[in-house]
């Protein structure tokens, strides 16, 4: 099976505003690497942010507000993420 890490985000970066950006996180480091590689291939580095580690200790660090939250993470975990 092919993978593409980072497609959530490629495709929507699409509809992103002129200044628009897109914050995604990685958990494992060999997959944030392959996203990275996939963005910066289809030209999106200046508008995608790749962080590597878990949501549940990286999301309580960013300190923005978000038109869009798309939440693709452990289903068990969810109710972590809204808070």
């Amino acid at each position: 099976m092919v993978q593409l890490y980072g497609y959530s985000a490629i495709c929507f970066s699409k509809y992103l505003s002129e200044n628009g950006e897109i914050d995604t996180i990685e958990r494992e480091e060999e997959r944030a690497r392959e996203a990275i590689k996939n963005i910066e291939d289809m030209e999106l580095k200046d508008k995608i942010n790749v962080f590597i580690g878990d949501a549940v200790e990286i999301l309580p660090t960013f300190n923005k507000t978000y038109d869009m939250i798309f939440i693709d993470a452990a289903k068990r975990e969810i109710s972590i993420f809204l808070k």
